[in-house]
């Protein structure tokens, strides 16, 4: 399975909130990515473990292996249904490698899990899409002869200024 190519598409493709699936084929087993807290080309990645029957025997392992690859896993307050979740800072979406982590994390998972490398999963992601992606299209739009693409090229680069915007900026935009 190609985690890592799906992981990088999603932090790129879709808007902070949504979430994406890997479940295992022939299995309940599966695992929850989501996309938070995105600014400029940074965001952060949660990954979470459900809890369940198949995920509950195996925590202390899962624990145990999180913390081996440096990463510290926590018990969300208030969220039943998550067993353990780990934060990964994602530096820059656009860089090729930043599925990697997740995608490792991921697969040592599963394999604790009792799925080997021949494993299959289906993917399917949930949430907005972001208007990111189209940022050089829309640029490139805002500069043609046509007005409709330059007018279609400008609201598409409003509207994702918008999503990598701080929270500081948006506040000051506002008051104007």
């Amino acid at each position: 399975m190609e985690f890592e190519h799906w992981i990088h598409s999603f932090l790129k493709v879709k808007k902070d909130g949504s979430t994406m699936t890997f479940s295992h084929v022939g299995s309940p087993v599966f695992l929850r990515f989501r996309r938070d807290s995105g600014r400029e080309e940074r965001c952060q990645l949660l990954m979470d473990v459900p809890r369940a029957r198949w995920s509950e025997p195996h925590l202390a392992e899962l624990t145990r292996r999180m913390e081996s690859l440096d990463v510290s896993p926590v018990a969300p307050a208030g969220e039943i249904g998550v067993l353990l979740r780990v934060i990964l800072e994602i530096g820059d979406i656009w860089e090729p490698a930043s599925g990697a982590r997740g995608s490792r994390l991921a697969q040592e998972l599963f394999a604790i899990l009792g799925l080997g490398q021949e494993a299959r999963f289906n993917v399917s992601m949930k949430g907005e899409n972001s208007l990111r992606t189209w940022r050089p299209t829309a640029q490139r739009w805002q500069k043609g002869e046509s007005t409709v693409l330059r007018g279609l090229g400008e609201r598409i680069e409003d509207e994702a200024g918008k999503e990598t915007e701080s929270p500081e900026s948006a506040k000051a935009r506002y008051l104007e």
